[in-house]
């Protein structure tokens, strides 16, 4: 299973792109931005509501209700008081640096849960092969002390004789 920024790298790149550096939209919706970029809108608000960390939710709401996001980094910048949002405010787009280390951290991110993927299996296969093998001792030493001793009935005088002939 893949974690939730490998999940959603795909997504994530394409909303810090359009929103990051979009000079006219600071904030959209999920079916604005679907609809601008081809996207599925269901994985857009599941992208939006994951990652509140990158993706501020709006108190505005477009026309049909839906709210707007924005880049958490793009309102930072915003030259209105805190908590105004009479209207969406007019934000200057990221610069490259700044969008820059928004790629760097998802695709980190992303990284790292896969590593951290790679780690858990294989540890899950060490774990199985060393139950495998604990069975398999068990096994071994309780079928050998259940085992009728074959060898002895047919060992010494009788069993030289037998073999003498």
């Amino acid at each position: 299973m893949a974690g939730k920024y490998t999940k959603n790298l795909d997504y994530l790149v394409a909303g810090i792109g359009y929103l990051g550096a979009n000079p006219y939209w600071v904030g959209r919706s999920a079916s604005e931005m679907a609809d601008e970029l081809s996207l599925e809108k269901p994985r857009v608000q599941e992208m939006f509501e994951t990652f509140p960390s990158i993706f501020r939710r709006s108190k505005q709401s477009s026309n049909s209700g839906e709210r707007y996001y924005s880049l958490q980094a793009r309102y930072a910048q915003r030259k209105t008081k805190a908590g105004d949002e009479s209207e969406m405010p007019d934000i200057a787009p990221l610069s490259l640096e700044q969008m820059s280390l928004l790629y760097e951290f998802v695709t980190q991110a992303a990284r790292d849960e896969s590593a951290a993927l790679r780690h858990w299996a294989a540890n899950g296969v060490s774990v199985f092969a060393a139950i495998i093998a604990a069975s398999a001792a068990i096994y071994a030493t309780t079928a050998k002390a259940r085992a009728p001793d074959c060898g002895a009935a047919q060992s010494g005088p009788a069993m030289t004789a037998t073999l003498s002939r």
